[in-house]
């Protein structure tokens, strides 16, 4: 009887890691679905902008009306990469690499009602590598 009880907690824990998870895949999806989006419209605006600026500078003669499309079109990769591409896959890595090499930076400051510094550092096994 007292066995059952014990695996009530297990139970518990693992139904809440669970729903953690499942809720950050929601939060990446939502946040995935704001990148597209942006895209949308920042190639509805460049697909605005472009012509007009061609125009402008057939009419003008002036290539000064080039200059928007230089910024604009970084912006349009740039977007692109991140809803389409492998900049999620990028960031994943170089967010583990700096977790696994430089977790120190993120020590909590003292005087903090979270936890001490030292109870910080021993949570996630951070020694002081001071040279």
């Amino acid at each position: 009887m007292g066995s059952n009880l014990s695996k009530v907690p297990d139970a518990i824990t693992t139904k809440q890691r669970e729903l953690q998870l499942a809720q950050r895949e929601v939060m990446m999806a939502v946040q995935l679905a704001k990148l597209r989006d942006d895209l949308l419209c920042g190639c509805f605006f460049a697909s605005v902008v472009f012509p007009l600026c061609l125009l402008n500078v057939r009419r003008t003669g002036n290539p000064a009306f080039l200059a928007p499309m230089v910024p604009l079109t970084f912006a349009l990769f740039y977007m692109y990469d991140a809803g389409y591409g492998t900049k999620m896959a990028r960031v994943q890595a170089e967010t583990e690499r700096i977790l696994a090499t430089e977790r120190k930076r993120f020590v909590l400051p003292r005087g903090n009602r979270i936890c001490s510094p030292e109870d910080y550092a021993t949570m996630f096994c951070i020694t002081d590598q001071k040279k």
